[in-house]
């Protein structure tokens, strides 16, 4: 349905009282009704989006389907809206911003070096499993040094 539709079939009962002319109205009744028609275009809209998406992914190459299916799910967004903060790591800079973009949608990355400076071949997959300085070791040492301010905090404070 269109939006136009939509809004006519959400908007009935209130043309209704308009064209009864009547003195007696209950809001809450009226919301209550207003309320489950709306949820009735939601449920439809929803059912016609997941048919788009499937026909998308039918059509799609395997790529992008994997980035349309982790786009696509809930909570997936949630890093373009974050507040940047310095102390939570939330600071994008122009170059990070266009590369999680690319990585989102599964665009290839501009820029990329051809080798790695460990001499394999360099792609997004290399550079989150590299030893020698991808997100493993960037991992392993965001517990290392969480570990090594615990236990400072904790000598400073006996």
């Amino acid at each position: 349905m269109s939006s136009l539709t939509n809004s006519v079939y959400v908007s009935e009962p209130l043309v209704r009282l308009v064209k009864h002319q009547g003195f007696e109205l209950n809001p809450v009744e009226l919301s209550t009704e207003i309320k489950k028609l709306r949820v009735d275009v939601d449920a439809e809209n929803d059912a016609r989006n997941k048919l788009k998406l499937e026909r998308i992914l039918e059509a799609a190459p395997e790529e992008l389907k994997l980035a349309l299916k982790a786009a696509s799910e809930k909570g997936a967004s949630s890093w373009v809206t974050a507040a940047p903060s310095y102390d939570h790591g939330t600071v994008l800079h122009k170059g990070e911003f266009t590369d999680a973009i690319c990585i989102r949608y599964g665009w290839p990355l501009p820029n990329l070096p051809l080798k790695c400076a460990c001499g394999t071949a360099f792609d997004i997959q290399h550079a989150l499993d590299c030893k020698l300085g991808g997100l493993r070791t960037i991992q392993h040492n965001e517990v290392r040094d969480v570990w090594l301010n615990a236990c400072v905090k904790l000598v400073t404070h006996w």
